[in-house]
């Protein structure tokens, strides 16, 4: 199965076989999909799904990195930017006429193939495949030196943000080198080299689309709520006139021998150094690629690898481990990458893997271990079947397969190979690809960031301490705060390993802030800032952002309205000043808003069809009612149709004044500069009146046990959620109550999934959370399970939230390894300026002690087993929990009736009539 490398997805009604299986017997079937072809040559692939009034557009053209020479690389990928720039009949951005109406819009390139996609609501079928035929038979009389020039300069930015500037960015590319001869078409990344693409004329461009981008080399795929004749004669009639071009032949599979070992010794700007090891495989689809994925899976694929249970759990001696099988059209790589921990030598972990390796070569795998991999395999497709359209989609993957199988219809098939996979199939590909020639990337930090090996690392095997001992807890960098005349304050966190900077803006008053009926105004109005700001459109915005290499995102939280940005620090005064205009001075165009509503209401109408998603919204619902925390951050359908621009204005100048806000700033800029830049772009946005946030406390679960039941018809699984009121941000058993719910269900060996997944095999995942904010927020398990298995599942789920506040308390061993796994882990946290800031935002937001970060750990480290006995039976009572299924009603309701009174509620956990 390719879902380690295209995620499978499909809507369950077209694929499974709605009975009781046996775990490892296959539920897929065939999609009765309509195969025609177009005199031209175009293939054409049709599904019909009336479930939802959406149409999947999925567009394959068989060209991929590998189609390009030595010399003139990088062109597949230059092209994917070409295409969404403007044809002869569409001279504009593509993103324009499908965004305004609520469509998705994106396309990719890989070696293979390069894809474009569109999910738009039934009505505009026709004008998303009059936009794709348009580009691809006429992008060339609209593509001249300008645009080419322009759209370089971009993929040199996406490289230099991308690979050059990024931890870790170029290693693959060095392997790719050495794994593959230079005119292996596997040799050069897909993004190309620099030096081709800057060479390339726009005769060379204009000679590599008429070879490639042609009817007879693509296929189209529609997927969803329209009726396949008529569909048919639209595609003929926008793409049955493009002529086709010369035929392409087919590259050859192509899996060259390594003569020796190789060893790549490289440094980068990273922390800790790591190693990834290569062995030469087989391409996408061979005989031995089933086997080898699951071989990766079994070796270093998960926490219950055999990697990751010896170097990471028991020896502790790795940060991570993985392995991966990466099988494409002509060859495949087999990946191994360690990462050792901060006082751990390279060489020690490379040795100790190695000999796992060289076990499972000597005496081969386990049934059990096979059967996990196999059961997991299958849990993955059947938890993924929802999406029609977009990256691994339905649509995607019909044309995934015909582009490498010829055919569309391969779903049971794909799966059908892991299915039937023997031990003994598994220990010959160990034996046969994993004793070859392999090459050897070292990476090892640049001096001046190299990780620290003080002696405090000979206490890393303490069970309540990191790995620099109790006393070297982790601290950051010095913070220095300041604040501008107008109120804002603004914190320094000093950071020059790169030459890059983060800022993050947060301002109290996020979704629980909006007006009572205007649920998503605060989502709302964040995602406009990017859409026009001090008269600039929403596409020069983005155009600025790509030529500055600057990246500007906005967000909700419950409680914050925030702006993130992040850049290179030689463009940081031009991004600070742009990230200004679009907190300060956003012009919130109302046709802007208009899009972004319509897009809202076919992204929330989505929703539907999303049960996990279901579970958390009626989750929530269930456990706060009315309190501002139980409506949805991204609103219904009619608060959503309810918003006005004149609301939006007003919200933004309620919440999104400087003396209300915190600007996080960690990077490579001294504190001296920052104070000029913070003055430059923010002195002079106004003060205003500090809004008052004060929010009511949710109302207590008094009901008793109450389950609230989504119907979704002939669903093979279930979604199961089980909540309550936990704690405040503020609560002074955070770390306890962390150290409890990684063991309960915070973890893949927690619990709840050891009890769900591994010991009953009900689901492929089951984790519980809280959520923390000023007011108490929810706590919840939950799980996809398999449908015959709900009523069982809940009892499982409610037995071990019980037991771990009475029969079973945390203690020993096991209260040992949540407290390492959080105190061992938390230093990653903090890995970058970006993850630095956002892991600050909580300590201003919330008003925590400024010591926080550096204590953290520390009081996590002590915690004992008295204290999660004490804190679970305060917060952890299923008395009056709420259980919400999302799942088959029919076959449900008499086993739920059992658990408690059963309130069968809409999408959004309101009653139905």
């Amino acid at each position: 199965m390719n879902m380690k490398k295209a995620p499978l997805l499909a809507f369950a009604t077209l694929f499974l076989v709605v009975a009781e299986v046996h775990s490892m017997e296959n539920p897929i079937r065939e999609p009765e999909i309509r195969v025609e072809k177009l005199s031209n040559g175009l293939t054409v692939f049709l599904l019909e799904d009336h479930s939802v009034p959406l149409v999947a557009v999925d567009v394959n053209y068989h060209v991929g990195a590998k189609n390009e020479k030595v010399g003139r690389t990088g062109f597949a990928h230059l092209f994917e930017h070409l295409m969404f720039q403007g044809s002869q009949n569409y001279n504009d951005d593509y993103f324009k006429p499908l965004q305004d109406i609520g469509g998705q819009v994106n396309g990719a390139t890989s070696t293979d193939r390069t894809r474009y996609w569109e999910v738009v609501p039934a009505g505009y079928l026709e004008r998303a495949l009059w936009l794709e035929a348009d580009r691809m038979g006429f992008l060339l009389e609209a593509t001249d030196q300008e645009r080419l020039d322009n759209q370089r300069s971009v993929v040199q930015n996406e490289r230099r943000q991308n690979y050059d500037n990024r931890p870790y960015g170029t290693v693959w590319e060095q392997l790719l080198a050495v794994l593959y001869p230079p005119n292996h078409p596997y040799s050069w990344p897909t993004i190309g080299y620099m030096d081709d693409i800057a060479a390339a004329t726009l005769k060379d461009v204009q000679e590599f689309f008429k070879t490639y981008y042609s009817p007879n080399n693509a296929s189209i795929a529609l997927v969803g709520d329209f009726n396949s004749d008529e569909a048919l004669k639209l595609i003929d009639r926008y793409f049955g006139a493009i002529p086709p071009g010369p035929p392409v032949s087919r590259i050859a599979s192509w899996v060259p021998t390594l003569e020796k070992d190789v060893v790549l010794e490289i440094q980068d700007r990273v922390q800790l150094p790591r190693t990834y090891k290569a062995w030469m495989s087989v391409p996408l689809y061979n005989e031995d690629d089933a086997a080898l994925d699951v071989l990766a899976q079994i070796i270093g694929g998960g926490k219950t690898s055999r990697l990751y249970k010896e170097l990471v759990q028991e020896r502790q001696i790795a940060q991570e481990v993985y392995t991966f099988h990466n099988s494409s059209q002509i060859s495949g790589v087999f990946l191994m990458l360690l990462t050792p921990r901060p006082d751990r030598d390279l060489s020690e972990l490379e040795e100790a893997a190695q000999n796992i390796v060289d076990q499972v070569i000597a005496k081969g795998i386990t049934k059990a271990e096979l059967e996990r991999a196999q059961n997991a395999i299958l849990a993955d497709y059947v938890r993924s079947m929802q999406n029609i359209g977009g990256f691994g989609g339905l649509a995607d993957q019909m044309n995934s397969y015909y582009h490498y199988l010829g055919a569309p219809n391969k779903f049971r098939w794909d799966l059908q190979r892991y299915l039937d996979l023997k031990p003994a199939d598994i220990n010959r590909v160990a034996k046969q690809y994993l004793v070859a020639n392999s090459a050897t990337a070292r990476v090892r930090p640049l001096p001046s960031i190299a990780p620290s090996t003080s002696d405090a690392a000979t206490t890393l095997d303490r069970s309540v301490m990191p790995e620099k001992g109790r006393e070297n807890p982790f601290t950051l960098p010095a913070r220095q705060e300041f604040h501008l005349e107008n109120g804002l304050r603004v914190v320094h966190v000093p950071d020059s390993r790169l030459p890059l900077a983060t800022a993050v803006l947060i301002m109290p008053g996020g979704a629980a802030a909006d007006p009572k009926g205007l649920a998503g105004m605060s989502s709302m109005t964040t995602s406009l800032l990017r859409e026009g700001a001090a008269g600039k459109t929403s596409q020069q915005i983005a155009q600025l952002m790509e030529n500055l290499g600057t990246i500007i995102d906005t967000s909700t939280s419950p409680e914050a309205a925030i702006v993130s940005m992040s850049t290179l620090t030689t463009n940081i005064k031009s991004s600070f000043q742009l990230m200004a205009d679009l907190v300060v001075r956003p012009d919130f165009p109302p046709q802007e808003l208009e899009r972004k509503r319509a897009e809202r209401l076919v992204n929330l109408s989505r929703l539907q069809d999303q049960p996990a998603t279901v579970a958390r919204m009626v989750g929530q619902k269930a456990v706060f009612g009315d309190h501002p925390y139980g409506d949805p951050m991204s609103g219904t359908p009619d608060s959503l149709k309810a918003i006005s621009r004149d609301d939006i204005v007003q919200f933004w100048k309620r919440i999104f004044v400087p003396n209300n806000a915190t600007l996080i700033v960690v990077g490579d800029v001294q504190l001296d500069d920052l104070k000029k830049l913070a003055q430059g772009a923010f002195g002079s946005w106004p003060k205003g009146e500090k809004p008052s946030l004060e929010l009511p406390e949710p109302a207590p679960l008094t009901h008793g046990r109450t389950i609230y039941l989504v119907n979704r018809p002939k669903a093979v699984q279930s979604n199961i959620l089980v909540g309550g009121l936990g704690t405040t941000r503020q609560d002074e058993n955070i770390p306890v109550i962390d150290v409890m719910n990684n063991a309960l269900g915070g973890s893949f060996v927690s619990r709840l999934n050891l009890n769900l997944r591994e010991d009953k095999g009900y689901t492929y995942g089951a984790r519980t959370r809280f959520e923390h904010g000023n007011k108490p927020g929810i706590f919840a398990a939950m799980a996809p399970v398999q449908a015959n298995a709900t009523v069982e599942s809940i009892r499982e789920t409610l037995k071990e939230i019980d037991d771990i506040a009475s029969s079973r308390p945390l203690v020993g061993p096991e209260l040992k390894y949540a407290i390492d796994s959080i105190v061992n882990s938390y230093a990653a946290r903090f890995a970058t300026a970006n993850n630095v800031a956002n892991e600050l935002i909580d300590l201003y937001l919330y008003g925590l002690p400024l010591d926080y970060v550096e204590s953290y750990p520390i009081k996590v480290a002590a915690v004992t087993a008295d204290d999660v006995t004490a804190v679970a039976k305060k917060v952890l009572s299923t008395k009056n929990m709420v259980i919400v299924v999302v799942g088959d009603r029919d076959s449900l309701i008499d086993g739920l009736k059992e658990l408690g009174p059963v309130i069968e509620v809409d999408w959004l956990g309101m009653p139905l009539k």
